[in-house]
């Protein structure tokens, strides 16, 4: 239990944001997943990306944080209430992503399973942001 509360101790403010932040947001493409935060202590490594799959079905397409967020946070006609409850949410969070991370960018890597990375430098020069998941065929 002690060491529970010490790990709880050592997370950088900046993820216990983010956690709060993502806390029940779904990303929604062809299968609904969550939006996790992402820390790695310095910048991200790009052996990062290719580690993360084979090299026989690595795709990485790279882009501007705008591109995920214009995607999220866009208001439809069409949305009900928990559709704009979670837009919301994602502007919520790009606010503060803004806000706290310079050189945001985004990474999706794969081909039909898609992981998706949106990251930024913090303060201390740590690598920060969010992680989710999508299916596109």
């Amino acid at each position: 239990m002690k060491k529970n509360l010490q790990d709880k101790k050592n997370i950088p403010p900046i993820v216990e944001e983010l956690t709060k932040l993502c806390d029940r947001l779904l990303y929604i493409s062809e299968t609904d997943s969550k939006v996790l935060p992402f820390f790695s202590v310095g910048e991200f490594p790009e052996t990062f990306l290719i580690d993360q799959r084979t090299l026989k079905e690595a795709k990485i397409e790279t882009g501007s944080s705008d591109d995920f967020f214009e995607r999220t946070t866009r208001d439809r006609d069409w949305h009900n209430a928990n559709d704009r409850k979670r837009i919301e949410g994602f502007r919520k969070l790009e606010i503060f992503m803004k806000a706290n991370l310079r050189d945001l960018s985004l990474y999706k890597i794969g081909r039909i399973r898609i992981d998706i990375y949106v990251i930024g430098i913090d303060a201390e020069g740590n690598t920060a942001g969010i992680q989710t998941k999508a299916v596109e065929t």
